[in-house]
């Protein structure tokens, strides 16, 4: 379930950014016609080629998902998901200047920069504000669902400090299911032990 939810999740923040990349360019290339800065030209002079557009998708997020960007372990807490979007802006607008020079040479520099702040500020505010709407929503949403761990073991609890870590989107951690003989690990999960006989039975030969 928690695997379900988390690929439902990164689907979402992919697709989110590639939405906030084109959105990025299509606003540089607004700024670089209306603003009166550098070299001027005919508006036609600062359209975005198509093949731009889908170098940018490629470029942005074949290095998100290769740096892991995407990845719930790594982006778990707000100040690790930052900084791994830094990282991966900082690479990708590197990589999309180098490609940029060995095709269209012609394409504004001051416009690049504009795409590069734009893109780096959408991509940020995007995650930030993801989080505080689930976080003003309670972690409730339509979607929200109870997990219950199965085991004790170390493993258990690393889901369970996944699932407490996405308490924000909606997930809740409901307690752990052990052996009789086997103390119960901790939980902070709303619904505690008394949930237990309701979401798990013993099983029997």
């Amino acid at each position: 379930m928690v695997r379900k939810f988390s690929a439902s999740f990164t689907l979402f923040l992919i697709g989110s950014d590639a939405v906030l990349v084109v959105l990025a360019l299509r606003l540089a290339e607004a700024l670089r016609a209306t603003v009166m800065v550098g070299v001027g030209g005919p508006d036609q002079a600062w359209l975005t080629p198509a093949p731009v557009y889908l170098m940018a998708l490629v470029i942005w997020l074949g290095l998100f998902s290769v740096l892991n960007v995407y990845n719930p372990r790594r982006v778990s807490h707000l100040l690790d998901e930052i900084q791994a979007l830094l990282a991966g802006n900082a690479l990708a607008v590197l990589v999309f200047a180098g490609a940029l020079y060995f095709s269209y040479r012609d394409y504004s520099r001051l416009q690049s920069v504009y795409f590069a702040v734009l893109v780096i500020a959408l991509t940020l505010g995007h995650r930030v504000a993801v989080r505080a709407f689930f976080r003003l929503q309670g972690g409730r949403t339509y979607d929200s669902r109870n997990v219950l761990v199965v085991g004790t073991g170390a493993v258990a609890r690393r889901v369970a400090e996944m699932v407490m870590n996405y308490a924000w989107s909606g997930l809740y951690l409901v307690g752990f299911v052990c052996d009789p003989e086997e103390p119960p690990a901790p939980s902070n999960g709303k619904a505690g032990r008394e949930a237990l006989p309701r979401c798990a039975h013993p099983w029997r030969d």
